[in-house]
């Protein structure tokens, strides 16, 4: 909330904002202090984190504790969860992607393999969920 005011304060009128340079006015002495929204190293640090990481780059090896850190808890703990269902999205791709394309090399839709792929989804599901509690209790 602090930083959504300090960008309603800062931002010109065109954006919505009440074009006050609070960094300005603490220089010149008639603010004693403001608050600073977004430190420039640690921001270009995360962007090179995140969006500049290479495309291979699992989810979990990104910096979170990083993004913690500069977005809060709540933010980081919605960023963990993201990351840690990423990568167990990623497993459940790969085995559905094998099964269909049995399916389609065989033309049989109505495979074994289908229903074998059905098990184990409900399966992955609990995997997830359990496996999300420890990791939540690490972060």
């Amino acid at each position: 909330r602090l930083k959504l005011l300090n960008n309603a304060i800062n931002a010109e009128k065109r954006f919505g904002g009440a074009s006050i340079p609070t960094e300005k006015r603490v220089r010149q002495g008639k603010l004693l202090a403001a608050l600073g929204c977004h430190d420039p190293v640690e921001r270009n640090a995360l962007m090179d984190g995140f969006v500049r990481a290479p495309i291979l780059t699992k989810p979990k090896s990104m910096p979170l504790h990083q993004f913690k850190d500069y977005f809060g808890e709540k933010q980081g703990l919605a960023m963990v969860f993201m990351a840690h269902l990423t990568q167990w999205y990623g497993l459940l791709a790969i085995v559905g992607c094998a099964i269909q394309l049995h399916v389609w090399i065989n033309n049989n839709i109505i495979s074994p393999d289908v229903a074998g792929y059905a098990a184990a989804a409900i399966i992955w599901g609990v995997l997830v969920t359990e496996n999300w509690k420890r990791t939540e209790k690490r972060f």
